[in-house]
């Protein structure tokens, strides 16, 4: 599960006024933004044309060149780990075992716990059953490392046109 985080917070602050009204607030005419790009937190003025901090908003080119750094190394190891599991079960004498292991776990009929037993003991095994069971969970990590940056590189891109539109640059895809 991905937590949301707050886009904006209106930031107020005391300040006694005429006519007895100091318990009202004064409204900062701007918000506090958690950027998309660093997570970085900023009071920013209203009109700030995306959900990016000062430093990010820079460079967006600089950015952009970030983002998609981060995002295709993740992506480029989870590729990796799910070449490397492919190539080994084409080329594995238990590639009928896998063939079966993989029919069991997109069966209607899955036992979760039933099945973690199985893995367990093809582990405890050794062998090439053993080997297969390491890389899927390598690429299970991997996995679990992207579905996290798939929605940081998403709402980035996003902020990242949008602060692009509004200074009339050109939006790259």
């Amino acid at each position: 599960m991905i937590a949301t985080k707050k886009t904006i917070r209106i930031k107020t602050a005391l300040s006694p006024r005429v006519f007895g009204d100091e318990l009202l607030p004064e409204v900062f005419p701007g918000g506090l933004i958690t950027c998309r790009v660093c997570d970085r937190t900023e009071l920013v003025p209203i009109g700030h044309p995306a959900l990016l901090c000062s430093a990010c908003m820079t460079d967006l080119s600089a950015t952009a060149a970030h983002v998609a750094a981060v995002y295709g190394a993740a992506l480029a190891f989870f590729i990796e780990a799910g070449v490397a599991l492919t190539e080994a079960v084409d080329s594995s004498p238990e590639s009928a075992w896998w063939a079966r292991v993989e029919a069991v776990r997109g069966a209607d009929t899955f036992d979760a716990h039933l099945f973690s037993l199985a893995w367990e003991r093809a582990k405890a095994t050794g062998g090439e059953r053993a080997r297969l069971c390491a890389l899927w969970e390598k690429l299970d990590q991997e996995a679990g490392k992207l579905e996290p940056l798939n929605a940081w590189y998403t709402n980035a891109g996003r902020e990242l046109r949008a602060a692009r539109a509004a200074f009339g640059e050109p939006i790259e895809a």
